[in-house]
């Protein structure tokens, strides 16, 4: 680049035209490459803050079906105890109207059925909608 720069201990040591426009056109590519670098660097960053943010998201939603799902699994283990109290009720009834009682609490309450209708379910002849 400086190839024609003469020893600075000669009186007569000067810096060609062309020597100084490498040098100004070394020093802009320079610039330009740090200010590229500076540019990547803050995109980078920018791209780190988002994936965090984004990492936290999915955090936070993951955590939240988490419970979402225990409490499914929870109502459908109360579900599973109340078919088995229910069931047990049934099989160890010793008349009609104490599986009536046991389909009653089957459903919550919201059974609606008579013992004629209990008693044609008993005998195959009929159906209850719980």
């Amino acid at each position: 680049m400086l190839n024609n720069i003469k020893s600075l201990d000669n009186e007569d040591s000067t810096i060609s035209e062309a020597d100084k426009e490498a040098f100004r056109t070394q020093v802009a590519s320079t610039a330009q490459s740090i200010n590229q670098l500076i540019d990547s660097v803050a995109k980078l960053q920018l791209l780190k803050e988002q994936s965090q943010i984004s990492r936290h998201d999915l955090e936070q939603k993951y955590a939240t079906l988490q419970n979402e799902f225990r409490g499914i699994i929870e109502a459908t283990d109360n579900q599973s105890e109340l078919l088995r109290e229910a069931f047990s009720q049934m099989n160890t009834a010793h008349s009609p109207r104490e599986i009536k009682e046991a389909l009653y609490h089957l459903s919550n309450g919201q059974l609606i059925a008579s013992m004629k209708e209990i008693n044609d379910f008993l005998s195959g002849n009929g159906s209850i909608t719980l």
